[in-house]
């Protein structure tokens, strides 16, 4: 049964957010979730709102405005209004202004995907969970050394589809060594959210889920949100797959050297104990 409307149930705010980490099936479950009835999301996938009220860095004020002007071409195909491009893209940011973005009365549930927000301050994640304390929050989990690869097989294709790159081996070594000193990975990011967040606030998703049993795991994040998915028409659809690359051999023993330790220290920490099963597999896996 579907949930009730926030009008009648009191609460006011989103139900749901997908708050990553990148690559780990975010793009399938926004597609997967966008097709059911009961469900809204609104504008397009990553929204990145939230970590609008921390202050953007170049590069994401860049990426903001192009976003905008990706909305306001496609407001009319999409279930925004111009009130709401305004809140989204140029009112000031803040966690009690999130709500703005969400219908105060539908009977569903609703919410949104933007990866990026599990870097997302301890301070903005106290104010969530005060100002929506009935919040989900949906969290992919993959191995982060297969994470890692796919990546950086992304950023190269995303550079070579705009021209920017001009010599492949250079640019592809630039990559990697960024992605090397990338500390956003789910063991370093996640223990701040489950400090403050109960654990039963999270929905959380073994990435290979997708492939192996796209149904269950469905059915898993509807009873978690409390509504049925019936629309199940494209769960073997691939969506946003990345290309293969190959990528040299020192790359990969530093990523497997480095995530090692970190999926061990999960294990050490007791961080999420019913997934050690799962952290094990990883390891064993690398």
């Amino acid at each position: 049964m579907a949930r009730f409307s926030h009008q009648n149930n009191g609460y006011d705010g989103p139900d749901f957010i997908g708050i990553g980490p990148t690559k780990t099936g975010s793009s399938w479950l926004h597609h997967q979730l966008s097709l059911q009835e009961n469900v809204r999301i609104p504008g397009k996938k990553e929204i990145h709102y939230l970590d609008r009220i921390e202050g953007l860095t170049p590069h994401s004020r860049a990426l903001h405005r192009r976003r905008l002007l990706q909305y306001l071409k496609h407001q009319f195909k999409a279930d925004v209004s111009p009130q709401w491009i305004y809140y989204a893209s140029l009112h000031k940011a803040s966690v009690n202004n999130y709500k703005k973005l969400f219908l105060e009365s539908f009977e569903g549930v609703q919410g949104e995907f933007t990866p990026g927000y599990i870097k997302l301050s301890k301070k903005i994640i106290i104010e969530l969970h005060i100002q929506y304390p009935k919040l989900k929050y949906i969290v992919g989990l993959r191995n982060p050394i297969d994470r890692a690869y796919s990546y950086t097989r992304m950023r190269y294709y995303a550079a070579l589809k705009k021209g920017k790159v001009h010599d492949p081996k250079r640019y592809l070594e630039r990559i990697q060594s960024n992605v090397l000193k990338e500390g956003n990975t789910i063991y370093n990011m996640l223990p701040k959210w489950l400090d403050i967040i109960p654990r039963e606030q999270f929905f959380f998703y073994d990435f290979k889920q997708i492939s192996e049993r796209p149904e269950m795991l469905i059915k898993e994040l509807g009873d978690s949100l409390g509504v049925t998915f019936t629309n199940h028409k494209a769960l073997n659809n691939v969506v946003n797959e990345g290309k293969e690359l190959e990528l040299d051999k020192e790359f990969q023993i530093q990523l497997h050297h480095k995530h090692s330790l970190g999926i061990q220290h999960m294990i050490d920490c007791d961080i999420l104990p019913d997934f050690h099963y799962l952290f094990k597999q990883w390891l064993n896996h690398g």
